[in-house]
């Protein structure tokens, strides 16, 4: 039995690109493996070319495809280490894009099991352009080439040791380009602004938020995320800790 798209109620007969052809058409080769781990799993590693049927022919061929040919200039120039200023209409498109990345990356590694991004988040962002609430998106610079991720379950308790809510994090580099998507889900939401946990580093320095749009941006960062300490690519995911301040 076929199984139904990610993002609508058809049944999921074509295949979706972790990263749309187009985009691999862009990157230098040859493509790294894209390493993924969910809460205490061992890492996955998938091919930087990986499809899965999880899509269906008119969401593959339709606002999917559309989605990329809006955000394909912008994110062919910082793949290809050129800056460039992005309004808010610009970042608004590629944080849609980044969030339906992190989506489909979920649904390649956890085929059968329960996925963090509800039924309701993924048609939401294909019917109305929403991305999940408690969402954050970064931008960033990485120095070397390749494509690859990574990514994690996140949980935070309360003082008495009761799970209050859970989140997931992904982060991508394609070549230069690298793009974090953050989304928390609290227990009995009461609407109030979140206040992340984070790791110290040099953050404000090496990530750009796109997502909430704020103002007009300009890509690259100050700082540059490399294979060597102190701005590891790995360090990215690692930055999320469990505490407490939240909301």
């Amino acid at each position: 039995m076929a199984r139904q798209c990610l993002f609508c109620a058809n049944q999921a007969k074509t295949k979706e690109h972790l990263f749309a052809d187009s985009i691999l058409q862009i990157l230098a080769p040859p493509l790294r493996p894209i390493t993924a781990v969910f809460g205490n799993s061992s890492p996955v590693e998938i091919r930087g070319d990986i499809e899965i049927r999880c899509v269906c022919r008119g969401c593959n061929g339709g606002w999917m495809s559309d989605l990329e040919t809006k955000v394909k200039p912008l994110l062919s120039a910082m793949i290809h280490d050129i800056s460039i200023t992005l309004s808010l209409d610009d970042q608004s498109a590629v944080a849609l894009w980044s969030a339906k990345t992190a989506m489909v990356l979920q649904a390649t590694i956890n085929k059968h099991g329960k996925r963090f991004y509800t039924r309701e988040e993924c048609e939401r962002l294909r019917s109305h352009s929403v991305i999940p609430s408690r969402s954050m998106i970064w931008l960033g610079r990485f120095s070397s080439t390749g494509l690859f991720s990574s990514g994690t379950n996140l949980w935070l308790n309360n003082n008495l040791g009761g799970e209050t809510c859970d989140g997931q994090v992904a982060t991508f580099a394609a070549d230069h380009l690298i793009f974090q998507v953050l989304t928390i889900r609290i227990r009995n939401d009461d609407g109030k602004p979140m206040r992340t946990i984070c790791r110290e580093g040099p953050w404000d320095g090496s990530l750009l938020g796109i997502y909430p749009v704020n103002q007009v941006v300009t890509w690259p960062p100050h700082l540059s995320f490399n294979e060597r300490v102190p701005l590891l690519f790995s360090a990215l995911r690692d930055r999320w800790k469990i505490g407490t301040d939240i909301g």
